[in-house]
């Protein structure tokens, strides 16, 4: 399919190279949420839903709904009308569409997490003799806060904590860097830091890197299931990040720090004002493991084989048939 990116580009792939799925898409036609053309032939109508806009525009409520659903979301609803039954990413993906999309029909759906190839090998273990190594992996949309980053590097040198940081991002596309008027957190950058920035990388590479690190750290706060993070998963690192959107949903919940967000409508496509009492509580979150690093490391490898690509498959094919 042409111009998929971000997570429906590592679907797609995932999906696709499944064997099983073939034979499935010979009697079945799955929608890729906003996708004008979908996988497979068939004349049972499916849908992938990953999350909607709910950009706020105006102060205008109603407004909102109508610019939303007749302008982002336009897509996703005609494909929805020609579904008959519907897959969601997340309890949180499923909420914000019934929320902001109202749709007249209630249709029957399901909810199915990303999976990940199984990784065999195990994270970098930290070593409070050497360096601390954070990793994230996001696209650079205003929503995943990379620029977070950079208040949080001033905050651990501040700490006297050895530590590198290691960013691994690509641009959104361009009618989504329009709406955010060009800007990058590239803009944040500061003098003499410590982050690496690193761009275009294979799956394997960054699945090697996330490897080589010691603990994984996000501050994307409403996304409906991101494949950064059950990559991060499936390594078994230790993950930082707060407790909203699907967060909860997917993550251990040992080191989630509280994060509140507004349930309504939110300026998706503008870098926030750094919050500097989240920083903190994502700081304090990083002493706490590397107080007891072996107690982290223990729990998330043993939750490593949760989020399974060939098991998303499997439920997949159960219900599609």
């Amino acid at each position: 399919m042409d111009n998929l990116r971000g997570g429906i580009l590592t679907f797609y792939n995932n999906f696709n190279s499944d064997p099983r799925t073939s034979k499935l898409m010979d009697s079945t036609s799955l929608y890729l949420a906003s996708k004008k053309k979908p996988l497979g032939n068939g004349k049972k109508n499916f849908i992938r839903i990953d999350g909607v806009y709910f950009h706020k525009f105006s102060s205008n409520n109603k407004a909102n709904y109508f610019l939303n659903n007749y302008l982002l979301n336009r897509g996703i609803i005609n494909n929805y009308n020609k579904c008959e039954k519907i897959i969601f990413q997340s309890k949180f993906s499923k909420e914000t569409f019934l929320k902001i999309v109202k749709p007249k029909s209630i249709k029957e759906s399901i909810i199915i997490y990303n999976g990940c190839k199984e990784i065999l090998e195990y994270p970098l273990s930290f070593n409070k003799n050497n360096k601390l190594k954070i990793i994230t992996c996001s696209l650079d949309h205003p929503t995943k806060r990379l620029h977070y980053f950079f208040e949080l590097e001033k905050k651990l040198k501040l700490q006297n904590i050895d530590f590198e940081i290691t960013i691994i991002t690509n641009l959104i596309d361009l009618k989504q860097r329009l709406l955010s008027k060009m800007k990058s957190f590239d803009d944040y950058f500061v003098k003499d830091s410590k982050i690496k920035i690193l761009r275009n990388l294979s799956k394997t590479q960054v699945v090697t890197h996330l490897l080589n690190s010691n603990l994984y750290v996000s501050f994307s706060h409403i996304d409906p299931c991101p494949n950064s993070i059950i990559e991060a998963i499936s390594v078994g690192l230790p993950i930082i990040a707060p407790n909203s959107g699907s967060m909860h949903e997917l993550c251990l919940n040992d080191l989630l720090y509280n994060k509140k967000i507004n349930r309504d409508f939110l300026n998706l496509f503008q870098y926030e004002k750094v919050d500097n009492l989240e920083v903190i509580k994502v700081s304090e979150k990083i002493e706490l493991f590397m107080s007891n690093s072996s107690f982290f490391y223990e729990n998330s490898i043993k939750y490593k084989k949760r989020f399974i690509l060939e098991d998303m498959i499997d439920q997949y094919i159960t219900f599609m048939k």
